[in-house]
């Protein structure tokens, strides 16, 4: 193309094209501008990070303290359960209810009348 002008090319030729172009006033205040916004996003990122983190160790994570006490409430649920299956063991013997025979007691009555 410069030589079709009758323009003299030394060197590469993006050489040439590359530094024909010169920003304007125009374009050297709309990248400062963009720099200012740049810095002004970095900025908000920042303190909103540290906003973030305060929070973490300001509230601690209440999950912890639910697994605890779910392992507790199974505790004692399994502790009332062994209760009640040792207390209705008690109520099966001959003792407890005296119309009711379990089936051990009728095996040794059994073997008493073999005997």
């Amino acid at each position: 193309m410069a030589k079709r002008m009758d323009f003299s090319v030394v060197g590469l030729p993006h050489y040439t094209v590359w530094h024909l172009y010169e920003p304007s006033v125009d374009d050297i205040r709309h990248m400062e501008e963009m720099e200012q916004e740049r810095i002004a996003r970095e900025k908000e990122e920042k303190e909103r990070a540290e906003r973030m983190k305060k929070i973490k160790e300001d509230f601690n994570d209440p999950n912890s303290q639910w697994e605890k006490d779910k392992t507790d409430i199974e505790g004692i649920t399994k502790k009332e359960e062994e209760l009640q299956k040792q207390q209705e063991g008690d109520e099966r013997g001959p003792i407890s209810q005296p119309g009711k025979e379990t089936e051990e007691d009728n095996k040794a009555k059994a073997e008493v009348k073999e005997v």
